[in-house]
């Protein structure tokens, strides 16, 4: 499942406050261990709302990336896929996100794997 917005080889998506700086989709590191991931911004979705880059991940099998509590909940509400890489950072380095996703690297890849988990929240 690819990430979106941010992140995961299966595709992966990085979403909301990253929606401005597409610059984990362009690391070069993020790109080695998630070569299928994007950026909303790049599938012409950092206009939408939320509502929309959670139906497109739904949709095109991506896990959202994110620092925003309500993608979380929805994911309380009303299940998942997609699933949700919840980055409970707050303000921080695009340096030290980066980071936080290469360190915890194994530990997405278990959670993309395990079908009766739906979040997967990094500090």
């Amino acid at each position: 499942m690819p990430l979106i917005e941010s992140i995961i080889s299966l595709p992966f998506t990085i979403e909301t406050s990253l929606r401005s700086k597409p610059v984990l989709s362009n690391n070069k590191i993020y790109r080695n261990l998630f070569p299928l991931s994007s950026h909303v911004r790049f599938l012409n979705l950092h206009e939408s709302d939320d509502l929309g880059i959670w139906n497109f991940a739904k949709q095109n099998h991506f896990t959202i990336v994110t620092q925003d509590s309500d993608f979380n909940e929805w994911s309380i509400l009303y299940g998942f896929p997609p699933k949700i890489v919840w980055l409970k950072t707050g303000n921080t380095s695009t340096d030290r996100v980066i980071k936080l996703i290469r360190d915890n690297f194994d530990e997405i890849l278990s959670f993309e794997n395990n079908p009766k988990s739906g979040c997967l929240e990094l500090y």
